[in-house]
């Protein structure tokens, strides 16, 4: 737990340090990420993997996004948005999801991974922290402030390269 509220708290440094009005007035001080985000970033994960197995279930049974749509009245779109899990599924809807899905709730549930580590994922253009990252480092001008980021970034994520 004290490695995850480290990296975090670096992490979330990084995303800060760009800051054009930081450069030069010395170190911030991240507050250690708490119990709170970790079961809102586990919620997020929870949210992905139930709309992912909406999608399985809709796509099993031969049915488009408007037709589940028609049959909960709300628009496509809000389908779409479960479906991939940028809206969350509150547990009224999930029961008439799966109803209208012919399956138990808990199948929504089925396969998922309770544990806190993520997947990486493959392309970091899909990840919304990565393009963050890249973008607020590209806006910092002064070139040493450039390479201490890039050093750092470089030692936490391959520590076994990092030479002292």
């Amino acid at each position: 737990m004290e490695l995850i509220n480290w990296l975090c708290s670096y992490a979330w440094v990084l995303t800060r340090l760009v800051n054009r009005n930081s450069i030069g007035k010395g170190i911030i001080y991240a507050p250690p990420l708490d119990i709170e985000v970790i079961m809102g970033i586990l919620a997020k994960r929870v949210d992905a993997h139930v709309g992912g197995r909406i999608r399985d279930r809709r796509t099993g049974l031969g049915l488009t996004q408007e037709h589940l749509a028609n049959a909960l009245d709300i628009s496509y779109q809000q389908v779409q948005k479960y479906e991939t899990g940028a809206n969350r599924v509150s547990a009224g809807r999930l029961y008439e999801v799966s109803k209208t899905l012919q399956s138990e709730v808990s199948f929504f549930f089925e396969g998922l991974d309770e544990t806190f580590e993520t997947m990486p994922i493959g392309h970091g253009g899909k990840n919304r922290s990565t393009i963050e990252l890249v973008r607020n480092f590209g806006a910092i001008d002064n070139p040493s402030i450039r390479a201490a980021v890039s050093g750092l970034v470089r030692s936490i994520a391959r520590p076994e390269l990092d030479v002292m």
